[in-house]
This record gives C-alpha cells, structure tokens and sequence, in this order.
C-alpha cells in the first residue's frame, strides 16, 4: 500500500492530496481543493476526509 500525502498551501489557499508522485511536483494522481471544501482520499479501500473548513476563516495555517 502506497502513503497518502496531504499538502496545505498557504499561499495557495488550497489543500492537495496524492498517493502515487511521479518525480518533482507531479502526481499521478492529485486532488486539490480550495480552503473551505473538504478533501477526499481513498487510502487501503476506505475513504478519508480532510476537513479543510477552518481554514478560510483563519487565512493562514500554523
């Protein structure tokens, strides 16, 4: 079973998840959201959810 990786840019104000990278900022498989909406993963058959909600309120993350 490959890892999951969340990714959460600041600046971006966007939240990233992969499992499978291909070399240097590139994924197989990515998935980005904007601060605000939740992140949904599959990890080992089962989903996960990222909840990202806070973060628009917040404008920063730390």
């Amino acid at each position: 079973m490959a890892p999951a990786y969340v990714v959460i840019g600041s600046e971006a104000r966007s939240c990233a998840g992969y499992r499978h990278p291909i070399r240097a900022e590139t994924c197989a498989d990515a998935v980005e959201v904007p601060f605000g909406v939740d992140l949904l993963l599959t990890v080992a058959g089962r989903e996960v959810v990222v909840r990202a909600g806070g973060f628009s309120e917040a404008g920063e993350v730390g």
